[in-house]
């Protein structure tokens, strides 16, 4: 049975993933009302504020962040 690693912490409701082309790990935080980058050795950045409940974060073949927000019932593209 695999094992489970930590990647990150002291995130803020996490919900959607996403990788982009260069396989950087993006989480959108719902309650925080932002995404995050969080490098390989678990260090977050902060990479968008949405004003928002992001839920579902999605990478197009352009390397453009497209977030779906629940409550305000949007589509931002970043």
């Amino acid at each position: 049975m695999p094992v489970a690693h930590l990647v990150a912490e002291s995130l803020q409701h996490p919900y959607g993933l996403a990788f982009d082309a260069e396989d950087q790990l993006f989480v959108a935080e719902t309650v925080a009302s932002r995404v995050r980058k969080i490098s390989a050795d678990g260090k977050l950045t902060p990479f968008a504020e949405t004003g928002g409940r992001p839920m579902g974060i999605a990478f197009d073949d352009s390397g453009d962040l497209f977030v779906a927000e629940n409550g305000r019932h949007h589509l931002l593209l970043v």
